[in-house]
């Protein structure tokens, strides 16, 4: 009888958070993100650029791997006004105007 007057005044209370408490936690959460999200943006942009420079170098040795195959002459993209086309030739290290001379523009290729 005295356990049941003793719930009838104090009734179970179910062990949980109360709303300050998940309030809080909210909080921390976000300040802890807001704090992450910046540095996760800053690493894609750094792996992005280190991604452009390895291309970079690729393409470089691609080009010097073929002017060793082809007598130290270089592709050169050669931009028609005339047929509004852009034409692929070889040049050659010379000591003409930025040091590249179009060997087909005389006429020898």
């Amino acid at each position: 009888m005295l356990l049941l007057l003793s719930l009838m005044f104090h009734p179970i209370r179910k062990k949980a958070f109360t709303l300050v408490e998940m309030l809080i936690v909210i909080v921390i959460i976000g300040i802890l993100a807001a704090a992450l999200i910046p540095r996760l943006l800053g690493a894609q942009a750094k792996a992005r650029d280190t991604a452009r420079v390895a291309q970079v170098k690729d393409i470089s040795t691609a080009i010097e791997m073929y002017a060793a195959s082809n007598d130290n002459t270089y592709p050169i993209a050669d931009y028609s006004a005339t047929t509004h086309k852009l034409a692929y030739t070889d040049a050659t290290i010379d000591d003409t105007i930025f040091g590249v001379q179009n060997i087909y523009a005389a006429g020898e290729g």
